[in-house]
């Protein structure tokens, strides 16, 4: 079945779904719907495009407890104000996530393979290995298990220092294939 323009947005019987479905059309990076019954998904970003059912099955998928009797412009106004904030929270989130580093400057995703780099390396490796052991009462008595031990403040300074070896991916696994290398 070719989809035709009139069938994009349009209810269709439980039987075209399929065909409609099978069809390379697009559908609405807006579209959140799980389950559309007999709407046929969008394909245009642009809410003001949508049908009124289109609306509806968002808003509801959303959420948004909207009366039956809204109008589309009032919904369409809802759903553009919910992806404003949806934004605007995730782009708090994520900035918040970020951290600086001790200098002040922006951490970047390198540090995890330094920290592991570091971790492996022939001065801690045989240490690291042990700290999933049992302690012995002699280092429960004088605090050398817990987060303040020796062993993670050796890390830590040995991490903060600068020295280049602990900078490089140590793999040749293809899944680092592209992470660029400092």
């Amino acid at each position: 079945m070719v989809l035709r323009p009139s069938a994009i947005g349009k209810s269709a019987p439980p039987g075209d779904l399929a065909e409609i479905a099978d069809a390379d059309t697009p559908v609405s990076a807006n579209w959140t719907v799980k389950e559309a019954g007999g709407i046929t998904p969008p394909t245009s970003d642009d809410y003001g495009t949508w049908t009124v059912e289109q609306l509806r099955k968002e808003c509801t998928s959303r959420k948004l407890r909207l009366s039956r009797k809204t109008s589309s412009a009032d919904r369409v106004k809802h759903l553009t104000e919910f992806d404003a904030v949806h934004l605007a929270i995730v782009g708090t989130v994520m900035g918040s996530q970020t951290p600086g580093g001790a200098d002040g400057q922006p951490l970047s995703k390198h540090c995890i393979f330094r920290l592991v780099n570091v971790l492996f390396s022939d001065v801690f490796a045989a240490r690291f290995a042990e700290t999933g052991n049992t302690p012995t009462r002699q280092q429960l008595d004088v605090s050398d298990v817990n987060a303040t031990s020796s062993f993670w403040r050796d890390v830590g300074s040995e991490f903060n220092t600068n020295r280049a070896d602990y900078n490089q991916v140590m793999s040749t696994h293809a899944r680092f294939e592209n992470i660029d290398r400092p």
